[in-house]
């Protein structure tokens, strides 16, 4: 059976001639079986909007899927046919409708490089973009802008490949989207079990950092050691009953057996442990990218052996968890207690002081009312 790879362009847009060069050069040595479109968009006077320049690059080229390039970020050889690769094995299962394939990507500038878990622009079916089109009238963060409205169609796919590592995220003082070389502190996300990481991390996601890769951030729930200098930790704390519950109700995905509440209050967590309890669980996101597909649930096929050796009960347990972390606050300015309780009943104000803590602009804040996190498969969710 022949294979048939797909017509692909790969779309820049030059707002900057001295480094543009780069770009080009990368496009034009991509090793694929069939041409590549390149196609340039002059915008050195910056008179139309990055969103306008992205369309008119969809309407440009005839090709299938577009590779859309940062003028100064360069991609290595085998970058689009390791993409195309993912779309043909992803076709072959009709349940996944792809219209977009991405990447992590890595910064780099003259003096340094490092990798960053953050998604880039990514390739894109040409006809889905002309059907929805970037908004024109942004300035800054078309991508996510599109992004996220893919994201909201339950019948549709964007794809992350993440052993591809060859994208080149140029770095400068021009940057629409900032330097991230600029030393900002990393940020972590931790709590007690059934505290709400997970809503914590993906509203910070979804205000404040935009990286799609929200997991890429989650802390976790123990207590560390040591305080790393240029880290902030957000901890994530709940009224003690209803955390205690919501971890009873979802005990097997934590490996814990217990006929009733009382039984689990009074016993500890490493008798109540077991390793081979089945479990359905999926775990629910804005931006999953759990493997390779980003908006995908999937049933947990793994036991945590979170509480295995813990030999402590539950109320033991959580009073020692809170009470270390509410130590560390008060100890460094580089934590902060996030009263989960406070996100529902006083959502903007709540976030006026996460922003002020990681040192980003008030404003406006979404709130996230999908289900995130893991609860059992088919049963309806409460925060």
């Amino acid at each position: 059976m022949e294979l048939i790879f797909p017509k692909v362009a790969i779309g820049i847009v030059k707002t900057r001639e001295h480094l543009v060069a780069d770009a080009i050069k990368s496009a034009e040595r991509q090793l694929y079986p069939e041409d590549i479109d390149i196609v340039v968009i002059d915008n050195l006077d910056k008179k139309k909007s990055i969103g306008k320049c992205y369309n008119e690059i969809a309407e440009k080229t005839e090709a299938d899927w577009i590779m859309y390039l940062g003028d100064d970020d360069i991609i290595v050889p085998t970058y689009i046919i390791t993409l195309i690769a993912r779309l043909l094995e992803l076709s072959v299962d009709d349940k996944y409708n792809v219209v977009c394939l991405t990447t992590y990507c890595i910064l780099y500038n003259d003096k340094s490089n490092k990798q960053l878990n953050r998604v880039v622009q990514g390739m894109w079916n040409r006809k889905y973009v002309l059907e929805n089109r970037y908004d024109e009238t942004l300035d800054k963060l078309v991508d996510i802008d599109l992004f996220r409205r893919t994201n909201e169609r339950e019948d549709l796919t964007i794809a992350l490949v993440p052993y591809m590592n060859g994208y080149y995220y140029g770095q400068g003082t021009d940057n629409i989207s900032g330097n991230k070389f600029d030393g900002k502190v990393e940020i972590g996300v931790y709590g007690h079990k059934r505290t709400g990481n997970h809503y914590l991390i993906e509203l910070l996601d979804l205000n404040f950092i935009k990286s799609h890769n929200p997991l890429a951030y989650s802390g976790g729930h123990g207590i560390p050691k040591e305080l790393e200098s240029k880290r902030k930790y957000l901890y994530v704390k709940r009224n003690k009953e209803d955390t205690l519950k919501s971890l009873f109700r979802y005990r097997d995905k934590q490996g814990l057996e217990a006929k009733s509440y009382d039984d689990f209050l009074s016993s500890k967590y490493k008798d109540m442990f077991n390793q081979n309890i089945k479990t359905d669980n999926e775990f629910h996101s804005l931006y999953k990218s759990d493997e390779m597909i980003i908006k995908r649930t999937g049933a947990t096929k793994n036991i945590t052996g979170h509480f295995s050796g813990i030999d402590m009960t539950p109320p033991e347990y959580y009073d020692k968890h809170v009470s270390e972390w509410e130590k560390l606050s008060i100890i460094n300015d580089n934590v902060l207690i996030v009263n989960y309780e406070d996100l529902l009943n006083d959502f903007n104000n709540t976030m006026d002081v996460i922003a002020d803590f990681l040192e980003y602009e008030k404003g406006e804040y979404q709130d996230i009312k999908e289900r995130v996190g893991y609860f059992p498969k088919g049963e309806s969710w409460e925060r």
